[in-house]
């Protein structure tokens, strides 16, 4: 794909436009997950990525219509920071719940990348 190629698209697509609310969530004394919105709707979804990567692997899908989008990114990863080494899969658990009440979330679909 070509970068000018994808621009075009992307600026394109309805609401390509609105700006990302950006935040975080102070896990503990070691760990700040950062996540943003991104888009309006009713529907909402938070989209978790895999391993080694960030949230902006899920750019060139968003913003989808109707939806809002909770993007966040893993403890070291993106704008997330850690010095904790606890990587496993129930800490990623308890960083999503973490994140979707931070978020406000009361209900959503789970939209995982791995």
């Amino acid at each position: 794909c070509r970068r000018g190629a994808s621009e075009q698209l992307d600026a394109s697509r309805p609401g390509a436009d609105a700006p990302d609310t950006m935040s975080s969530v102070r896990i503990d004394e070691t760990t700040e997950i950062h996540y943003r919105v991104v888009g309006e709707g009713a529907v909402t979804a938070l989209f978790v990525h895999g391993w080694m990567v960030s949230g902006h692997v899920f750019d060139r899908m968003l913003p989808i219509p109707g939806v809002k989008a909770v993007v966040m990114d893993h403890r070291g990863t993106g704008a997330s920071k850690t010095t904790s080494e606890d990587d496993s899969l129930e800490r990623l658990g308890r960083d999503v719940l973490a994140v979707a009440d931070a978020a406000g979330l009361k209900t959503f679909a789970l939209v995982g990348h791995s």
